[in-house]
């Protein structure tokens, strides 16, 4: 009986990673959740046309700084590092969303916009809009490498993701506080 929704699920899962990225609206600012060149490079592009007033890159390793983030992912950030915000704190998804909740709100922002992986994103979205209830949140997935075209080799990675995103939806998978890992 649980097999049924299961595998819709996956099936909605897999089609929304593979979805072309929905049409950008402007945010007060925008989040990136570190794991990959190309979501540093698309929220630093976001923040040169306009899409946010400040860029928050969240769980930014601890000997990590701006000049090292930019060299690796390729960006030239001249002319906007004064809005680009570093977080040190978080370690795993749940604390992202803490991070980005504490951001939005120093900055006192109504609206972000969240930067990430597209098999990341249903979790991660869900994850911020659980710790921030009142936090308009909109969405820029990236596709991975490993999701560019259909490979065999990204089936482990979105069945994994779709058990976490599953783990998190049911209150299973969700950190007590920034730092804790997943």
């Amino acid at each position: 009986m649980l097999l049924g929704p299961l595998i819709f699920g996956f099936v909605w899962f897999v089609l929304n990673a593979y979805a072309p990225p929905p049409v950008v609206q402007p945010a007060d600012g925008i989040a990136v959740l570190t794991g990959g060149a190309e979501r540093i490079a698309e929220g630093v592009a976001l923040l040169r046309d306009g899409y946010g007033k400040q860029l928050l890159i969240s769980g930014v390793g601890k000997d990590a700084d701006l000049k090292s983030i930019a060299r690796a992912a390729q960006v030239d950030v001249r002319g906007v590092e004064g809005q680009i915000d570093l977080g040190f704190a978080a370690t795993s998804t749940f604390g992202n969303a803490q991070e980005i909740a504490g951001w939005a709100q120093a900055h006192q922002f109504h609206s972000v916009l969240i930067v990430t992986g597209s098999y990341h994103m249903p979790r991660a979205k869900l994850q911020l809009e659980r710790v921030a209830p009142g936090l308009e949140v909109s969405v820029m997935p990236v596709r991975a490498p490993a999701l560019r075209g259909l490979h065999l080799s990204a089936g482990p990675v979105l069945v994994y993701e779709y058990g976490k995103f599953l783990a998190a939806e049911f209150g299973v998978l969700r950190d007590s506080a920034i730092g804790a890992a997943q």
